[in-house]
């Protein structure tokens, strides 16, 4: 789960969904440690370390919507203040503290989809291992190396998708996406957008990629299967002449 914690424009607020996101990351999070106990599997180091991180996990999330809401205050009992002395601008000491605290916000849980990608290809791939059904449902969505890889991606929290005159494009922290990847398991109805804060006032549209539910049963049950490799969308280099003529006599 990617969570959107940005620094908020000047007279910005903090939205109710931002902390509601933070508070919901460590629910699941502790939700899912208890799923994980009742299982029936060998719970060996690795299982064990997985386990103390998720911990570590819902606690940072906690924290970070504490975090959220102390900026929320801020902001609050600053406009509160402005409207009173009829300025419509809070000053920009406010607007920094806000800042600050959404920031270290953003950081606390700025790990945490990679977190919750690791523990859940871990467990899965255990339970596959033991011969244990997975807990998901749904249709099984067949997916090429290209879309896994994609899937795995989004789950991370590493694509985003810009708008810029009419056309639009992926950025993935990894590279190698194209955009008709990413169309082609939103109609498959794995992945959807979320709409992201401006940067600066007319800047264009951009949004995060984030995993249904669909996506999430489809990404469970790719874990511990075989998967061809990708194809390597790299330029081989051209042969030197010398080499090629070298060849041809």
């Amino acid at each position: 789960m990617a969570l959107n914690f940005e620094v908020p424009l000047p007279g910005a607020a903090i939205g109710g969904h931002h902390v509601s996101s933070a508070q919901r990351l460590a629910r699941g999070t502790l939700a899912a440690i208890d799923a994980v106990k009742n299982q029936p599997l060998y719970h060996h180091v690795e299982t064990g370390d997985i386990l103390v991180r998720l911990k570590q996990l819902a606690y940072l999330a906690t924290e970070s919507a504490d975090h959220l809401l102390d900026a929320s205050d801020i902001l609050s009992a600053a406009a509160r203040k402005a409207a009173g002395l009829g300025d419509e601008h809070a000053h920009p000491s406010v607007i920094s503290a806000a800042s600050r605290r959404v920031r270290l916000a953003g950081e606390l849980t700025a790990l945490a989809p990679e977190a919750s990608v690791e523990a859940a290809a871990h467990f899965a791939t255990e339970m596959r291992r033991r011969s244990r059904p997975l807990p998901v449902t749904g249709e099984d969505v067949a997916l090429s190396a290209t879309q896994y890889t994609a899937l795995q991606a989004a789950a991370r929290g590493h694509v985003r998708v810009t708008e810029m005159l009419g056309k639009q494009y992926v950025h993935n922290r990894d590279g190698g996406m194209t955009i008709s990847t990413i169309r082609s398991l939103e109609a498959k109805g794995l992945l959807q957008r979320e709409p992201l804060p401006a940067s600066f006032s007319g800047s264009e549209p951009r949004a995060r990629l984030h995993l249904t539910a669909g996506g999430v049963a489809a990404l469970a049950r790719a874990y511990g299967r075989p998967h061809p490799a990708a194809p390597d969308t790299r330029i081989a280099p051209k042969p030197a002449l010398g080499s090629t003529a070298a060849r041809t006599r």
